[in-house]
């Protein structure tokens, strides 16, 4: 997992609700509910948290293992990314 750092998109909007976290893009008039993990990545990368540091909140606050946390992360800010939810502001970040 690299360095890079992102940021919720102009359209993405987050609520908390209970345990989960919603997402809200207001361009497209979608939303995504997050579970607890996907809601820890996501206030990670939105609180400034490297990509490559943010297993370890995962780790932190769930019983799994680094790997499983590495790998799950990197699944995530790749579907983030995909929605449109999620851009990246360093120059290590994919260009979706």
């Amino acid at each position: 997992m690299n360095s890079a750092r992102y940021r919720a998109s102009e359209g993405g909007h987050s609520q908390r609700l209970d345990d989960e976290l919603v997402v809200l893009d207001v361009n497209r008039g979608v939303y995504f509910a997050l579970n607890p993990v996907g809601a820890v990545i996501w206030d990670s990368l939105c609180a400034g948290v490297s990509a490559a540091d943010v297993p370890a909140k995962v780790v932190e606050r769930f019983d799994v293992t680094v790997s499983v946390a590495t790998r799950e992360t990197s699944s995530f800010i790749e579907e983030l990314l995909s929605a449109g939810l999620l851009v990246p502001v360093s120059p290590e970040a994919p260009q979706k």
